[in-house]
């Protein structure tokens, strides 16, 4: 089986904080004056919150937005799953925030459904943009101009566990060390994890593999051994 390969970029809290933070001065410099504003769930509540702070506004919905299914795993278009009340957004100024756009199909997804239900105006704002996105966007923090896939912290442990099971999955061995999985996390993700217990307690506990004296096997490679 062919071994996925990707870079990955740990990112941390007070990077976060601080992209939130030139992200709400970049709006405070605009002529625009935020009403409500809209997060994508589930990557862009949490940097909805922290701007909701930095602006000194009270009213934030959030919007579900399917894409992504998975680590690195995106369907082929962007779908609204849970909607936001019209009396949310209708004649005011609304802002529609995520964590990054790398495709621009989530946050033009979004800006469509809201501008369904009668707002003032509209603006969209991200953390971080990726070159390779289509979308129109207003506001930003960073751009990133080399492919990366981002870990943000609200997301570690999902996107580890994601990825140390597609390790297992796709590797030529049935039971790992946690120095295997260190060497493929390094070689074939540019990870160096500092967490690397908790997340392999965190991938026993939601039943993905077990450990036996010290080597981890996937649950389903040790069923297909029984039978």
């Amino acid at each position: 089986m062919t071994k996925t390969k990707m870079k990955c970029v740990l990112t941390n809290w007070d990077y976060i904080y601080n992209l939130c933070r030139n992200l709400s001065n970049k709006i405070k410099d605009s002529d625009f004056k935020i009403d409500v504003v809209v997060a994508l769930t589930r990557g862009g509540w949490i940097p909805g919150r922290i701007l909701c702070d930095f602006i000194g506004l009270h009213d934030l919905v959030g919007l579900k937005i399917e894409h992504y299914v998975g680590t690195a795993l995106m369907e082929d278009e962007a779908i609204v799953k849970y909607t936001v009340d019209e009396r949310a957004v209708k004649d005011k100024n609304v802002l529609i925030i995520d964590d990054i756009t790398d495709t621009g199909k989530s946050i033009e997804s979004a800006r469509d459904y809201i501008l369904k239900l009668n707002p003032k105006d509209i603006k969209t704002a991200v953390l971080q943009f990726l070159f390779t996105s289509n979308a129109k966007i207003d506001f930003y923090a960073e751009y990133l101009d080399e492919w990366a896939w981002i870990i943000y912290p609200w997301n570690f442990i999902e996107d580890m566990v994601n990825i140390i099971s597609r390790i297992m999955r796709e590797g030529d061995k049935d039971y790992w060390s946690k120095t295997d999985i260190k060497k493929d996390l390094k070689d074939l993700y540019q990870i160096e994890p500092g967490r690397l217990d908790e997340v392999l307690n965190e991938i026993i506990y939601r039943g993905i593999i077990k450990e036996y004296n010290g080597m981890y096997i996937l649950k389903e490679t040790k069923e297909k051994k029984v039978v």
